[in-house]
């Protein structure tokens, strides 16, 4: 994924450039006690302690914790299909 320049709620908020239905991006809604920033920043550590219980606890779920990019791509590389691929509609794609 590569989302170019200046993307992003803060440049929209920057540039007032429309979004949805005519909104605009504001920095006041952008970190309002309700927003999902905020709530990310907020529950971050009790997310963090659960899911590294999880990772030291055999009868909890099977939790894999991938520290580096380069972890992430070797794991990614031991990964088998579980469905052989579609061959191409004729059809147009949705939208």
């Amino acid at each position: 994924m590569d989302p170019g320049h200046r993307t992003g709620a803060p440049w929209r908020a920057i540039d007032k450039r429309l979004i949805c239905n005519g909104n605009q991006e504001s920095f006041r809604t952008m970190f309002a006690r309700d927003s999902i920033i905020v709530w990310h920043f907020k529950s971050f550590r009790r997310k963090r302690r659960r899911m590294r219980g999880w990772a030291v606890n055999p009868s909890g779920p099977n939790v894999r914790r991938l520290a580096r990019p380069k972890e992430l791509d070797a794991w990614i590389k031991t990964l088998q299909p579980i469905a052989t691929p579609r061959a191409p509609h004729d059809e147009p794609p949705c939208g």
